[in-house]
């Protein structure tokens, strides 16, 4: 399958990915033309787009952004209100989003222009292609999160709400009663190495047999055009309902650093006797403004076992922990296994997953921090070196890092696919260490647990297996882990465990 668009649709996606990765645009006069090309991309924005909007490397939802609400407001109504209503470059609707206006595309597009991202010749195809969502504007600002945290995977081509055939061909301008007949994903991104993602945002009113199957079937039939026998596809669900939406959250892991300093300061330079539990138990106790900064620690903390905490790695395991666990709501853990059970309905779909496919669910407050223990990158390889080294494991050389590779039973001629492959050499062998998410990749969790129900399996390969789980939903392979064990070396890694390895090498990557 390969997604072919227009060259004025590629200029007008790679403007849009520019200014939503450029830093310049994080701060100053310039987060308005972030806000912009959100808003005329998706059709809308709310207050509480601005803090995945201008979500920063290493912040991860904790603390409520509701403290920031009327701050994000504020800024949009600034756009909404002046001097001059021609002048507005946004709309606020009745409904509290907001839509782009002609002087908001004007006010856009010149900056474009002026920055040589687009050239003068554009500005018509702007004016003609901009969107606008009166009604649904949730489900949409929700997809805008989706596309937001695809930014860092280099997708090539960014396509809204298309219309695709059976054979996975695009189609154009679709009429509306004609919709049911085709497969129209809320979004498509295709990467740089020829994967398609697809993206549906899911606010959990489709029934099963009515709704789910039926659009799974359509998936299935895409399936069937791609000629490989592995299959680079992506179908990611991001799960919202109207009281968790309002809810993301943020913390910046230097916050916790920097309060590490601090009673290193109370200890070596103040001379305090008091231990790291206590210390934060203290800054518990201290008087503070509702609005300063010491305020919203306060709040982290009053959530967390502080007898638990000696030290700041335990710190950032607990807020990392509390940040999962507040993403798990019983709604989002429910419609999880809705979407599981799809699968009984649809055996075909689920031998697709077996030979690569991903299925993925999350929460559409989401963080990249979160996203990195599902999608793993041929850039990680220093970090699984760390994690095998703990484990008197030594890689000698890498070879090379394939996204699917598949295996060969040698006595039945049954085939395994596997995602994240990494081909290397250890203690002279040639080894390859596979890295799967077993918990919300449905597919990885089906792809690892055809190993523990095949007892008889023998693939002459060194084999290396790490499975990355979130702790909140713990998929517990029983005593069949222990037979994989035998046959294959077996790590098993929790969310928080995972991002901590990646936030330490990320560490050590500066300090160089």
């Amino acid at each position: 399958m390969k997604l072919q668009v227009s060259l004025e649709e590629q200029v007008l996606i790679n403007g849009f990915v520019q200014i939503c990765t450029n830093p310049d645009y994080l701060e100053g006069n310039l987060k308005r033309y972030r806000i912009l090309y959100f808003t005329y991309m998706i059709g809308c924005i709310g207050p509480d787009e601005l803090a995945f909007l201008f979500q920063k490397e290493k912040i991860l939802n904790h603390v409520l952004i509701s403290e920031q609400r009327n701050f994000n407001r504020a800024m949009l109504n600034g756009l909404a209100k002046t001097s001059k209503v021609s002048d507005a470059k946004l709309k606020r609707l009745e409904n509290g989003y907001y839509i782009i206006t002609s002087s908001g595309i004007k006010h856009l597009v010149f900056h474009l222009i002026e920055k040589g991202i687009v050239s003068n010749d554009m500005y018509d195809y702007y004016v003609k292609h901009v969107s606008y969502r009166y009604v649904n504007c949730q489900h949409a600002c929700m997809l805008g999160r989706a596309l937001l945290s695809y930014l860092q995977y280099q997708a090539d081509i960014y396509l809204i709400e298309p219309a695709l055939t059976e054979k996975g061909e695009l189609l154009f301008c679709v009429n509306e009663d004609m919709r049911e007949a085709y497969l129209i994903p809320d979004g498509i991104m295709a990467g740089e190495d020829g994967e398609i993602f697809f993206i549906e945002s899911d606010s959990g009113h489709e029934r099963m047999k009515t709704k789910l199957v039926p659009k799974i079937q359509r998936y299935v039939s895409v399936c069937k055009e791609t000629d490989t026998s592995e299959l680079l596809l992506t179908l990611h669900f991001y799960l919202w309902d109207f009281k968790d939406s309002k809810k993301p959250c943020e913390l910046d892991m230097k916050v916790i650093n920097e309060l590490y300093s601090l009673y290193d300061f109370q200890i070596n330079y103040l001379h305090n006797e008091l231990s790291f539990s206590d210390f934060l138990s203290a800054i518990i106790a201290y008087p503070v403004n509702n609005n300063s900064i010491l305020s919203s620690i306060q709040k982290i903390l009053s959530g967390l076992e502080l007898k638990q905490i000696n030290c700041v790695e335990d710190l950032k395991k607990a807020c990392i922990e509390q940040m999962l666990i507040d993403g798990e709501k019983p709604f989002i853990i429910s419609r999880k296994k809705t979407l599981e059970h799809v699968l009984k309905y649809v055996p075909e779909f689920e031998e697709y997953l077996r030979r690569g496919m991903r299925y993925i669910c999350t929460t559409s407050n989401t963080t990249n921090e979160v996203l990195k223990c599902i999608y793993f990158k041929n850039d990680m390889v220093s970090i699984i070196g760390k994690l095998l080294c703990n484990n008197n494991v030594v890689i000698d050389g890498v070879i090379d890092y394939k996204k699917i590779k598949k295996y060969r039973d040698s006595i039945t001629g049954e085939l395994y696919w596997f995602r994240n492959v990494i081909e290397c050499i250890i203690s002279g062998t040639e080894t390859d260490i596979i890295i799967e998410n077993v918990c919300d990749d449905f597919g990885g969790k089906i792809r690892v647990e055809r190993l523990t129900n095949e007892f008889g399996i023998n693939i002459k390969k060194e084999l290396i297996f790490i499975l990355i789980t979130n702790e909140t939903n713990n998929i517990k392979f029983g005593e069949k882990i222990k037979f994989i064990n035998k046959k294959f070396k077996t790590f098993i890694l929790s969310y928080s465990e995972w991002i901590l390895l990646n936030g330490k090498e990320s560490e050590k990557c500066k300090s160089i």
